[in-house]
């Protein structure tokens, strides 16, 4: 009688709590399974830096359909990386993560608290994080070693036209909202520092007289190692003029671009570099497909 009990428990109870754990799950890639909810922290990773509110329904399930593909990506990838005893070491993951944050403005002692309000647990927020750095790993380990440029494709390479660069020099104010620093009084000192303004080489003197007293630092930097945000901003700039105030996560600064200087160079080395670069990147796609081709991978309706 106990069996009959045990069986019915099982096949009423049991059953349908493992029918709707597997119907929560898209694909699986050899053991590991991607689920809807991997695909939703995913939207919401992304959601940080684009509006996704604007969406067409079929955009949102494009863009659905090119998440799941990445995160099977990504699954081959740490098998693949694991195979290879290949792994991050948490400082590294670590400076990678804060490096990140730095696109939002976000300090390291904040990012729990960050992505806690838009609700990414942050073990997710770093699982991807990782996923990029072990596969640059990856090609480090298996494919750059055995990339050779050639004569004839360096030549061409040092025969094109070069982008311009830019080296540009900024000052920056930064106010920090806190209990004796409210977002009110932080703008109201930032204003009047951009009225009181009169160029670049008193810049840190007449910061340090504000009251509340902000953060002044000055930066010398190519512009395409700028934050995207940072650069689209300085491009247009005046020189010697203040920007706009510009909030982030519980902060606010000003930014002035003191000068740029713009440059045509491209050495012989530099040719090299890109088309080794440009070789890696062609023989990393045909890896991954291939290491794809060799996974158990499972689509579920």
């Amino acid at each position: 009688m106990m069996k009959y009990i045990l069986t019915f428990l099982l096949t009423f109870f049991v059953t349908p709590l493992l029918i709707a754990e597997e119907r929560s799950i898209l694909a699986t890639v050899d053991d590991t399974p991607i689920t809807y909810k991997d695909i939703e922290y995913r939207k919401r990773i992304l959601g940080l830096s684009n509006n996704l509110h604007n969406l067409s329904p079929e955009a949102m399930a494009m863009m659905e359909g090119n998440i799941l593909q990445q995160l099977i990506n990504e699954a081959v990838i740490a098998h693949e990386a694991k195979r290879l005893k290949i792994s991050v070491p948490p400082e590294e993951l670590r400076k990678a993560e804060e490096h990140i944050m730095e696109e939002f403005q976000v300090t390291p002692d904040r990012i729990v608290s960050f992505l806690k309000a838009h609700q990414i647990p942050e073990p997710i927020f770093r699982a991807q994080i990782e996923s990029d750095l072990l596969w640059a790993k990856v090609i480090n380990n298996k494919i750059r070693p055995y990339v050779v440029a050639s004569q004839r494709d360096i030549m061409a390479q040092l025969n094109t036209i070069t982008t311009p660069h830019t080296r540009i020099s900024l000052k920056e104010l930064r106010m920090d909202f806190s209990d004796k620093i409210s977002k009110q009084r932080a703008y109201q000192a930032l204003n009047q520092f951009r009225e009181m303004f009169s160029g670049c080489v008193d810049f840190e003197s007449r910061a340090s007289k504000l009251q509340p007293v902000g953060t002044a630092t000055s930066l010398t930097e190519s512009m395409e190692n700028l934050q995207p945000s940072l650069r689209s901003l300085v491009m247009s700039l005046p020189i010697s003029y203040p920007s706009h105030i510009i909030e982030g996560y519980n902060s606010a600064k000003i930014v002035v671009v003191c000068n740029r200087d713009n440059y045509h160079h491209q050495t012989r080395t530099d040719a090299e570099n890109a088309v080794q670069e440009q070789r890696a990147m062609q023989k990393a796609g045909l890896y991954l497909a291939k290491l794809r081709k060799k996974a158990y991978i499972r689509f579920y309706d």
